[in-house]
């Protein structure tokens, strides 16, 4: 995985080092805020955060089922609470620092318009793909009052370039008041949350594999992202005074504060694991500069091994995650904001369904049949009518029916949802393409590009000036190809 806040970080204040500064004075501030009494709604002993997952997806696998978000959630709760199993891993120097974080995160039950949620919405949105902090912005609920975690396909910042193969795990902001954050988002307060990939949330479903390799990482991508949503940095991390970032983590005259936290020992750089093996706790010291010299705690939530090799929060990151409950984020857990989004009410709720539907496939020929599917959430429907214009059946109750078009044609989809809190429904026009079987060509076809008008006889779908072009340079018979440069041009989103 690609550390892309680091990497963005040091672009941005290689930019306007003055970042430097105003981090320095923020983080004096914070430890103030530490120092201070903190005080205020405990359920059962612990702070309650209100959560609502946005799950952006174009009907792919990157829209995951509930049960995987409530797996997430649940392991979410155990890890902040120190109920983790895996604690008896920690390197036994290490053990008494571990934290109870003593946070529980639930699903928020009322939207900001004051109706009955899921706390799990889901947006049809193909920026899934090339998810960035925009994204966030675009769908965020009130930070304020809730946390939001927007769940996506694939990150990929703009101005980065990523590697072959390489992915982004997850990028989350800071709290808005953290200078660093204000470099990354441009001060757009919208974007706050926790912005992950589908497949590092929960241990089931699409957890399975991390970013296509054989790796569950136990949710704890999850983890390590709501950290820095509280505030916490990577033990790697390291400012030089007034300057740019370090080039490593361990401590120097110029650079002696790491990740502003005194019980993680530092680390010269991400720990990261080469094989599905784990480092042994205790076996790699990075860094000899800290007095006492430490190991380094690579079995930390906030470092970069594999999930299932990290365990721990310490006392010290427990300290800022208190500090930032108590500035940033105190009306998250205050009891008007606990029951203005529901989550003191722990018995099941039904709500209205919000009613959504795909197709296998768009176009067809005439004769054949497609398979339609439920997509609705919010509230589990128990009927369903849908109405398909130019097919048959016309009308269907199934939950995901199976549809003949005889007919060609251009043709219409709608379907309507019920259960005892309400209705909805949802029409798609020109939604299914029924081809005349007596146009089409049999393969192989071939084309030939030597004499052409492109205006006419090429069809083009896109948002861009770019268009279809003839070239000279490539092709496979005669002298000429035709091609459409999508290369130069183009914003993410764009398409052709």
């Amino acid at each position: 995985m690609i550390q892309a806040d680091d990497i963005i970080l040091q672009q941005k204040v290689a930019g306007d080092p003055s970042i430097i500064a105003k981090y320095m004075i923020y983080e004096d501030n914070l430890r103030m805020i530490n120092d201070q009494n903190k005080t205020d709604t405990l359920i059962n002993g612990k702070r309650v955060i209100p959560v609502v997952f946005h799950i952006i997806h174009v009907y792919g696998a990157e829209n995951i089922s509930d049960a995987q978000v409530l797996d997430g959630l649940d392991r979410l709760n155990i890890d902040y609470n120190k109920q983790n199993a895996d604690t008896a891993d920690t390197y036994p120097l290490f053990q008494s620092r571990a934290a109870d974080c003593e946070i529980e995160f639930r699903l928020a039950k009322i939207d900001p318009y004051g109706n009955c949620t899921s706390g799990i919405l889901r947006h049809y949105d193909p920026q899934t793909n090339f998810a960035y902090f925009q994204t966030m912005s675009d769908y965020a609920w009130p930070p304020s009052k809730y946390m939001n975690i927007f769940v996506v396909n694939f990150i990929y910042p703009e101005g980065m370039s990523l590697p072959d193969g390489a992915f982004i795990g997850g990028m989350s902001p800071f709290p808005p008041s953290n200078p660093l954050s204000q470099a990354l988002t441009g001060g757009d307060t919208l974007m706050d949350g926790v912005l992950i990939r589908h497949d590092g949330i929960g241990a089931i479903g699409t957890a399975t594999t991390l970013g296509g390799m054989p790796i569950n990482a136990l949710n704890r991508t999850f983890t390590h992202e709501t950290g820095h949503y509280f505030n916490l940095y990577h033990p790697f991390q390291n400012l030089m005074l007034g300057l740019l970032p370090a080039a490593s983590g361990c401590p120097d005259f110029f650079a002696p504060d790491g990740d502003e936290v005194d019980d993680t020992p530092p680390v010269d750089a991400a720990t990261q694991n080469t094989s599905a093996s784990c480092f042994v706790p205790g076996s790699r010291n990075t860094c000899d500069q800290d007095n006492p010299d430490e190991p380094d705690m690579i079995e930390n939530y906030m470092d970069y091994q594999w999930g299932f090799c990290t365990n721990i929060f310490s006392n010290g990151q427990l300290d800022r995650i208190n500090a930032t409950l108590s500035g940033d984020r105190n009306m998250l857990w205050s009891y008007e904001n606990l029951v203005a989004t529901g989550v003191l009410d722990t018995s099941a709720v039904l709500c209205e369904p919000v009613a959504d539907f795909f197709a296998e496939k768009e176009y067809i020929c005439a004769g054949g049949s497609i398979n339609f599917f439920d997509a609705s959430y919010n509230g589990h429907p128990d009927t369903y009518v849908w109405y398909f214009s130019g097919g048959n059946p016309s009308i269907s109750n199934d939950t995901n029916p199976t549809v003949q078009y005889n007919t060609p044609g251009i043709y219409e989809v709608s379907l309507m949802v019920f259960n005892t809190e309400g209705s909805d429904s949802v029409v798609r026009t020109d939604y299914i393409n029924v081809m005349d079987t007596a146009l089409s060509y049999d393969a192989p076809y071939t084309e030939s590009f030597e004499s052409i008008t492109l205006a006419s006889e090429f069809d083009l779908f896109n948002d861009v000036a770019a268009t279809w072009e003839l070239s000279s340079a490539a092709y496979y018979s005669g002298s000429k190809s035709v091609y459409i440069n999508n290369f130069d041009g183009n914003i993410n989103g764009s398409y052709d």
